[in-house]
């Protein structure tokens, strides 16, 4: 179990998702993880918040600069 997060960077297509964005369909992930009855590990409930999450394209643009330096 990880968090959609690392799935959506997988994708190119995800890039324009802000925080906001990622954070709902982590929410709705957990929610179907618990109504299978699965407990959740502390990293997928902390995903949920749009808090510690960075937006898609943020992270994309801070890891081009990273790797021209």
């Amino acid at each position: 179990m990880r968090p959609v997060s690392e799935y959506l960077k997988l994708q190119g297509r995800f890039g324009h998702l802000h925080a906001e964005h990622i954070a709902k369909l982590q929410k709705f992930a957990n929610e179907q993880w618990r109504m299978m009855g699965i407990e959740l590990p502390d990293a997928l409930i902390q995903a949920a918040a749009a808090k510690n999450l960075a937006d898609m394209a943020a992270a994309a643009e801070a890891e081009a600069v990273a790797e021209t330096l």
